[in-house]
Order: C-alpha cells, then structure tokens, then sequence
C-alpha cells in the first residue's frame, strides 16, 4: 500500500496493512480485490480517517503483487464559521493545518469545546481545495457565559451546623481560551450564631489544549464548635486550606470509549485549636503525589467509568516530617509519607422491569495502604455520601476499606423528576479497626430527585433530592437513628 505517487505511507498507517495481512498468500480475483480493498476502508474507517480514501490503481497482477493507493485526508484549514466569534479554537482542537484528518481528534476538539455550561458547538466538514483535503469549520452558539448558583442542604454534622448552604458564580472562556473559571463560598445555616459553624471557599479554574487540560484547585474551611468538658464547655476550632494541579490528558479514544491519564500534586495545611491554643500534634503541612489511569467504556446505552490511582505524601516543598512521640522520640505509627492504591468504578444502564423503563446506577469507592494513616487520610464510611442512613456526626474509619451504593430511578412519565431506592454497603480494614465497635454499615434509602426549568432558560432551573434513609447493619453500641432525612436544592440561573 503506498500513497497516490507511489510514496511510503506514515507509520500509523501500520493497522491497515495488519488488517490486510490475511490476505497474503492468497488468489484474488474481481470479487476479492473488491473484498481486500473493502476491508481496506474498513480498517481506514475504525481507526477515524474518515476523508481517507482506498483506490485500485491499474496494474499487472501477474507478478502476484496487488497495489491499492492510499489517499490521505489532510486538513487545509481549521476556522470558526462566524469569523466574529470571540476567542481561540486551538486551545480545543488538537488538530492544525496539514494533518491527517481524525474523526477522534474532531471528537475531542468539540468535547473540550463544550465542556462550557454557556458554550455548544458544531463541527461541519468542507471540501478543500487540494486533492484529499478538507476544511474544518466550527459552529459556536453561545448563551450567557456567566452563571449563578445557590443551594442548600443538610448534610453538615450536629456540631457545626447541619444546614449547610453555598453561593456560587462561573465564568465560561474568561481568556477567550475555553476555560473555566468558579469561585464559590459555603456557610452554615443553622447555627444562628456567627461565632459557631463553618464557613469557606473555594476557587478552581481549568484550561483545554488539545487532547490534555490543566487545572488549579483551592479551597479553605474555617470551623468553630462548643465541647462539653468535666466542669465547663469550650471551644474547638479549626482551619483548613488545599490546593491542587491537575494534569490530564487523553491517550486514546474511539468511538465506544476514552481513556485518560491524569498527574496531581497537592498541597494541604491544617491547624487546631483548643480556645486560643494550637494543638501541635494537628498541625499539617503536607504534599501528596497522585498518578492515575480513567477509562470510559460505553456498551450500547450503558457507562462505565473506571479509575485506578496511586498516591503518595511526598516531602516536597516544605512538608513536614512525620511526628515523633514526645516521651520516646521515636516516629509515630502514623505517617505523612504514605502510600496508597485507590480505584473508583461508576455505571448506568438503562433497564425494563415489567414493561416498565428503570435505570440502575452504582458507585464503588475503595483505598488500601501498608501504612498507618492520620484522620484526615482514612477511609470513613458513614454519611449520605458513602453509606446513607447515618447522620455523619459519627463514623467508622481506618487505613483501607471500601463503599458501594445502588440505586434504581423510576422515572415519573415523562417527566424529569424519579424515585429511586437505594442500597448502600461498607467496610474498613486494618490494625486501627481494633479500637472501633465494628468495621461494617448497611443502610437503605428512598427518594424523588429531578428539575424544574430548563438550565440557560429566562428564569433558570432548580435540581432537587430528598430522600429518607434508614440503618440496615451496624455495630452494637454505634450510635444511629431510626431513620435520616436529607435534602439538597441548588438553583441555577
């Protein structure tokens, strides 16, 4: 196979003479050029050469030697169609001027240009002028670029305030160059007194190029309590701060999957207090290093993301050492130079139950390390995001374990809101297990969730949940109730 002047072919062409490869040693007649040069497009057609074109040029077979011709799809431009739109596709598109022409590589070009809630987009494809080129315009409608957010829910403890509500506002291509730019603020609700709860922020702004984004991640958490002592009552407060970069980038995609390598480094800081005294043995300073695989595999209507990762504490940029016993001098069982494997699976399909459209989804989420870990690195399970039907005031934490949630949606009719119920299962593991009343929570729950309005809408939308959970399994003398409501509303507008 060569191109049309008879010139070697770039070696990621190599699939299609693997796919041909059968064929060798073969008589071929009418009938089977025209099948050897089928599976010619095929090969050219699975691999997303979509304006790349198999010929049979004239020959003499009678040296047992079959030529086909190969005419490359090449970009001659890439541009947006309204020539006013204001910023960059380059930052999106992974493809230029003179390259071959991927179907893939147009599918994450217009993925990373529709990451933007204000922001869709359309890729059309022209003839170009040269011979097996084609010119790439690109559609882009777009609505406000800016959004607000406020929501509420009750997911914060009894000690600092279960109504937790939050304020938030989104910038869609603030550079011009497709990224995205949050800012959010969080508060207690229910405390009635400033002085008591918690409160924070956070920031994040992320940008494409190509098949790869960065992004930039910070947040702080400020929380004040009462304890009751033996004689008096006083306060516990605490602060928080984390900042991440993230890097990913897509290392392979078709038309049934993607996947993507990502490399974080973190920074985390912490400190306590007892009234006005910092307590020593909480203080943190400490970096992390995660490297991860993430696939995505669609099977018919069905997904399933799957994401396995490794991370470590590192002792980079200042970080503390690990702490020593006062008495002894000697490291503490817990270490800040951890490390730790954790995999996350996620999956929806859509299924029938006597006649009746259901859509099954589940959540598994698990860690596991050699180490000792502190608190803050622990697997805790417990709580409306890993085992409902407990509170969250208290939990059941240790080094490694794992959770996993089902859950069935009943849609109502056709409308956007459904039941579903809720199964959800968790244990943790390890030496640190043996201080705790067990290592092992069940619960169950029932709720509708949906929306009202349409998201870019005049008047906005809201997206609702409310559920009731009940304790399946637990530990004697766990502390539980007989059943845990929850409610979460966010409007957007």
């Amino acid at each position: 196979m060569t191109g049309p002047d008879g010139d070697a072919l770039p070696s990621r062409f190599a699939p299609i003479a693997t796919a041909l490869g059968r064929f060798v040693g073969q008589c071929a007649g009418t009938k089977g050029i025209a099948l050897i040069t089928s599976q010619a497009t095929e090969a050219v057609l699975a691999n997303g050469w979509v304006t790349t074109r198999v010929s049979v040029p004239e020959q003499d077979l009678a040296g047992g030697r079959l030529t086909l011709h190969l005419i490359v799809g090449r970009i001659s431009s890439v541009r947006f169609a309204d020539d006013s739109v204001r910023g960059s596709w380059r930052s999106a598109v992974p493809l230029r001027e003179g390259d071959i022409l991927s179907i893939h590589g147009l599918e994450q070009g217009l993925e990373q240009l529709k990451r933007m809630p204000g922001q869709d987009a359309d890729i059309r494809i022209e003839p170009g002028k040269g011979l097996g080129t084609s010119d790439v315009l690109i559609d882009v409608q777009r609505r406000r670029l800016w959004r607000l957010l406020a929501s509420v829910d009750n997911s914060g403890t009894r000690d600092t305030g279960r109504l937790q509500g939050q304020l938030a506002i989104g910038i869609d291509n603030p550079l011009g160059l497709n990224d995205l730019l949050d800012l959010s603020a969080q508060h207690d609700l229910s405390t009635g007194d400033d002085r008591f709860g918690t409160k924070g922020g956070s920031v994040s702004y992320s940008v494409p190029w190509g098949y790869g984004t960065v992004s930039v991640f910070g947040s702080t958490r400020t929380y004040f309590q009462r304890v009751a002592g033996a004689n008096e009552t006083f306060v516990s407060s605490g602060r928080n701060q984390t900042a991440e970069l993230r890097l990913e980038r897509v290392v392979h995609r078709d038309s049934r999957s993607k996947t993507t390598a990502e490399a974080r480094i973190g920074r985390r800081f912490g400190k306590s207090f007892i009234e006005d005294f910092e307590i020593s043995q909480q203080y943190r300073n400490n970096t992390y290093l995660q490297l991860g695989m993430a696939r995505r595999q669609y099977l018919g209507a069905a997904q399933a993301d799957v994401a396995l990762s490794y991370r470590q504490g590192m002792p980079w940029f200042g970080a503390q050492d690990d702490l020593r016993d006062p008495v002894t001098h000697h490291p503490t069982p817990q270490t800040y130079r951890y490390r730790m494997f954790l995999a996350d699976l996620q999956w929806s399909a859509p299924i029938r139950l006597g006649g009746i459209p259901l859509r099954l989804t589940g959540t598994l989420h698990g860690q596991t390390t050699a180490n000792a870990l502190w608190a803050v690195d622990q697997m805790a399970i417990g709580g409306r995001y890993s085992v409902r039907g407990f509170t969250g005031d208290q939990t059941l934490s240790a080094a490694r374990g794992f959770f996993l949630r089902h859950d069935i949606h009943a849609p109502l009719a056709t409308s956007t809101h459904a039941v579903y119920v809720g199964i959800d299962y968790g244990r943790v593991f390890g030496p640190g297990t043996r201080h705790l009343p067990g290592t092992q929570l069940a619960g169950v729950a029932i709720g509708l969730s949906g929306q009202i309005g349409a998201y870019g809408g005049p008047w906005g939308n809201a997206n609702y949940d409310v559920f009731v959970a009940k304790p399946l399994l637990y530990p004697s003398g766990f502390p539980v109730n007989t059943a845990v409501a929850g409610l979460s509303l966010a409007v957007r507008y």
